[in-house]
């Protein structure tokens, strides 16, 4: 066949898109579902230690302590309340397999549950068997999927709870089961993610003004409001009870400054079909890696896409229409102001891929039945396509091994990043402090789990409340700046003095003098350029330089 007729046919089976049910559909769907295999499969071993915060809550809830970092102290530094639940009834199952293992395996199923709704949600959005298959396809071999899918931590749970409100509210139900439902669900989608208490307060406010037109305003009080409020308020009523706040601890430490958010917002959106954000220093320095390449040409088409599709859909004037725009905008508005996310993959955005993709089928269908368009369809969709293949090409491959393997393995056979870092460090404490030890450091992850008989001052504030309240400190999305942590102008410098931490661990990124503080000397040197810094009665730890070696 020449290669005119390829291109021919090519176009024959775009113009035939959602017009019938065929054999390609089903062809479409079962690639969807091996690429989602093979990709989650490849990047199996992507792995941070975020999930050990919230595991180390459930250790403690489980030993008797209640749901704190440390022992005594009440600080919720965890992100979703209904995760922290989630993996104290892993803790308590037990079994031969690791915890991190069991949460990444619980990741990967609400995953594929996820991909599994996707088809429901493409239906209630008119789409033919094929672009539903199409649409599934596009979710399951976006490599920031397959990151989020192993990532052990809430964010593909909160997806699930995102499509089934979804469903819920788009029932052909008459009665007012459907909103009671959709309430509920954006409860628990709240408790699993913040940016849920979001998206059901734009969904309240777009369903008033009409409420108030047609005089049921009563209607959707009790149908939409209470079913979501009275889950709340309990539980706001308990966290101010046990914590002494209304919100969670991470939001004060990760409070960012506007201009920052915006800034680190706008790259954060441009992860479109790749695990990181394009780099402004690299290209301002003249070089542009591929990550950020393929970024610039990935994301405007991304968007446009979707720009289209919503635009056909809110043509339509139904309530799936406005539950798509809704759930995107309200998403994006949490990232212009939290600046994103520092972890790899797309971890804010996941919970509203399905809808994006579902929103793309919908722009290629309406460039095909523009005729200014129509030729730039497939194009479009072909150069989409290479890019979510380009996207897992560039993704770090770390395959699966076995179900026997644990989270400290997962962690320290990452060639790149910070995970051999954190191993060596949570395992140095382990092997060379006293139990008991007050210890300050930024990781609040692996080191604080395998070190239970510890407690620790979290630098970065997540897990600290002075810490994160410190008024004149900078911040980010990974928390407090602790930077020069040991000059005496930084927030720091005086809490620490007044704190004296047993050790400090300071993760550094440059030179740092030898005493800190006027009380502290520095003991130890470890394997990327951790060093421990000693009280001086601690000064008798052992320099484990000439062991690690």
């Amino acid at each position: 066949m020449s290669r005119a007729g390829s291109f021919s046919g090519w176009y024959d089976w775009i113009r035939k898109v959602g017009t019938e049910t065929d054999t390609q559909a089903r062809l479409i769907t079962l690639g969807a579902w091996g690429g989602y295999a093979c990709t989650v499969a490849r990047v199996f071993g992507v792995t941070t230690d975020d999930p050990y915060i919230t595991l180390r809550y459930a250790a403690n809830w489980l030993a008797g302590h209640g749901p704190v970092f440390n022992p005594g102290e009440r600080v919720e530094g965890y992100t979703s309340p209904l995760h922290l639940v989630l993996c104290v009834v892993l803790t308590v199952l037990g079994g031969p397999v690791d915890i991190l293992m069991k949460a990444k395996l619980c990741s990967i199923l609400w995953g594929g549950l996820t991909l599994a709704l996707t088809a429901a949600v493409a239906k209630r959005f008119g789409l033919s068997a094929r672009c539903i298959a199409i649409s599934q396809l596009l979710l399951a071999v976006n490599v920031n999927y397959s990151v989020a899918c192993v990532n052990a931590l809430e964010t593909t749970l909160y997806g699930t709870l995102v499509a089934v409100s979804l469903l819920a509210l788009t029932s052909r139900r008459a009665d007012s089961w459907p909103v009671v439902w959709f309430s509920a669900f954006m409860a628990l989608a709240t408790f699993a993610r913040p940016e849920g208490a979001m998206l059901w307060l734009c969904c309240l406010c777009l369903r008033i003004p009409g409420a108030v037109r047609a005089r049921q305003l009563r209607t959707v009080v009790s149908g939409m409001v209470i079913p979501y409020a009275l889950p709340i308020i309990a539980f706001e009523l308990w966290r101010y009870g046990y914590y002494g706040e209304l919100l969670p601890n991470t939001y004060f430490a990760k409070s960012v400054a506007l201009p920052y958010g915006l800034k680190s917002g706008v790259l954060y959106l441009m992860r479109t079909v790749q695990d990181s954000q394009p780099s402004i220093r690299a290209i301002r320095n003249g070089v542009v890696p591929p990550g950020t390449a393929l970024s610039l040409i990935a994301a405007p088409l991304y968007w446009m896409l979707v720009l289209f599709g919503g635009r056909a859909l809110l043509r339509l004037r139904s309530s799936h229409a406005v539950f798509l725009a809704t759930a995107v905008l309200a998403t994006a508005m949490f990232v212009l102001r939290s600046g994103g996310d520092w972890m790899p993959g797309w971890r804010h955005m996941v919970g509203v891929l399905p809808l994006l993709g579902v929103a793309q089928v919908h722009g290629i269908r309406t460039m095909r039945a523009m005729p200014s368009l129509r030729r730039f369809a497939f194009p479009c969709l072909w150069v989409y396509v290479c890019s979510l293949g380009i996207g897992q090409w560039l993704a770090p491959h770390k395959p699966f091994v076995s179900l026997s393997e644990t989270g400290r393995s997962l962690l320290a056979r990452g060639r790149n990043g910070w995970g051999p870092t954190w191993v060596a460090t949570g395992d140095w404490i382990h092997a060379y402090l006293p139990a008991g030890s007050l210890v300050a450091y930024t990781e609040m992850g692996y080191a604080p789990f395998v070190n239970m008989n510890m407690r620790f001052i979290d630098l970065a504030g997540l897990v600290d409340r002075e810490v994160a309240r410190l008024a004149t400190a900078t911040r980010s999305e990974r928390g407090v700046d602790a930077e020069r942590w040991w000059h005496p102008r930084h927030p720091l410098y005086g809490l620490l003095q007044r704190r004296s931490p047993d050790y400090i661990v300071s993760l550094a990124h440059g030179p740092e003098p030898d005493s800190v503080l006027g009380m502290y000397a520095r003991t130890a040197q470890l394997t990327g350029g951790v060093r421990v810094y000693a009280l001086s009665q601690h000064r008798g730890v052992a320099d484990p330089v000439s062991k690690n070696r």
